[in-house]
């Protein structure tokens, strides 16, 4: 049997504009690990300034979703 010692820690990312933003939420139980992730997206149409926002919020997102989990064997 194994148990969760480190999980990411929980994280929302959006855009100044809240045109997009993303939330990543993960739970650990003695037996089980719940991720979740969001993404919504608010506008249909961005202008060009905006896509430095949005590529590092997919960045971001990309980045923490690679984040370790660490089980111990009891």
């Amino acid at each position: 049997m194994y148990k969760v010692t480190v999980l990411p820690k929980a994280a929302v990312f959006a855009m100044s504009n809240n045109g997009m933003n993303y939330r990543y939420q993960i739970q650990g139980e003695e037996r089980k690990v719940t991720i979740t992730t969001t993404q919504e997206i608010n506008h249909v149409d961005f202008p060009v300034e905006s896509y430095d926002s949005q590529k590092e919020i997919f960045k971001l997102a990309v980045d923490k979703e690679l984040g370790k989990i660490v089980l111990e064997k009891n």
